[in-house]
């Protein structure tokens, strides 16, 4: 393999490796829980809001966002 392929192959690897770290970190980013905020805000406005119950619902709404849950 003459030294002008290396190069390039080593220069297509790098931009590889460079482009999967980069989608994998924008995959990584934080998800919008704030539906999830509000539905525990509005839980425990009420006047018989019970903290477990809210979290349950809160941690409902959290799972398929991929937010954190709360102990329950």
């Amino acid at each position: 393999m003459s030294p002008t392929h290396r190069t390039t192959l080593l220069a297509a690897f790098v931009a590889f490796a460079f482009a999967a770290g980069f989608a994998g970190s924008v995959a990584a980013a934080k998800p919008d829980c704030s539906p999830c905020v509000a539905i525990y805000d509005s839980c425990m406005a009420r006047p018989d809001g019970n903290w477990e119950i809210c979290a349950r619902e809160h941690n409902l709404c959290a799972g398929p966002l991929g937010c954190r849950y709360l102990p329950e």
